[in-house]
Order: structure tokens, then sequence, then C-alpha cells
């Protein structure tokens, strides 16, 4: 993806923004309960942006379409907020074909990922997208 800002070292702060109610707590058990992680879930454009500032999240995950907006819309606000200028982002959507080109092109992307996923390797998914960026940015 984009270059963009180092995430910090350790992956251990990450808002999940899923409108599914079902699929958001999926998300937020997968995430806890095996990795160990403070998540915070949102389910919905609006409450992200309430709650991130606050939360102060090393990475998001977020549906690229949302019932109240758009995930790449989103991101980029997010990432307005001086607070989170940093945070890096995880694209979720059944449409990775569609979301990957878009996602490059949105500065803090650092990965696509499709549903469905595997609840069971999502840490280890998450994990490596965010060793990859890290990776990518020192090498830049």
């Amino acid at each position: 993806m984009r270059e963009s800002a180092p995430p910090p070292r350790r992956l251990s702060r990450i808002l999940v923004v899923e409108d599914e109610a079902a699929l958001r707590g999926l998300l937020e058990v997968s995430i806890r309960d095996i990795g160990a992680r403070e998540v915070l879930a949102c389910g919905s454009c609006a409450e992200a942006l309430d709650k991130a500032p606050v939360f102060a999240p090393d990475l998001v995950v977020v549906d690229l379409q949302l019932v109240d907006g758009d995930g790449m819309t989103l991101i980029a606000a997010l990432r307005a907020t001086p607070e989170l200028a940093r945070t890096g982002a995880v694209v979720l959507t059944a449409r990775p074909d569609l979301a990957t080109n878009r996602a490059a092109q949105t500065p803090g992307v650092i990965g696509v990922l499709p549903k469905p996923f595997d609840p069971m390797s999502l840490t280890e998914t998450l994990d490596a997208l965010w060793r990859d960026a890290r990776e990518d940015h020192n090498d830049g």
C-alpha cells in the first residue's frame, strides 16, 4: 500500500468499525480473546469519530460500506484528527477486488481483509499486516 508514518512498535489498541452487530461482536471477541488486545467496537462512522480520539487506537479495522458512510472517508476523517494522524487502517470488505485500488490510494491503509475471514487467524493476519507496514516504512 502507500507509505505512511510508522505505526507504534506494539499493536495493542484496535478500533473496530462495523455496522453489522453480529460481525462487530465476532471481530471484537476474536481480537480480544485470541490476541489479548484492547478493543473498542463501534457501529457507525459517527460513533467512531466521537470515540476514536479518546481511545487513541494504534489500528482501525473498518468496514468499507457502513450504514452512515464510506469506510475510506472515515479513515481519512480519523487521520485528519491530529491525535490520529499516524493511525493505520485495515479495510474489511466483501469486495476486496473493488476495495484494493481505493485502499492503495488512501493514506494509512495497510491492508484489505476480505469477508468472510477466519476468526481463529484474525489476530495473526492483523499482526502480519502491521509488521509488513512497519517493515515497508523502515525500508523506505
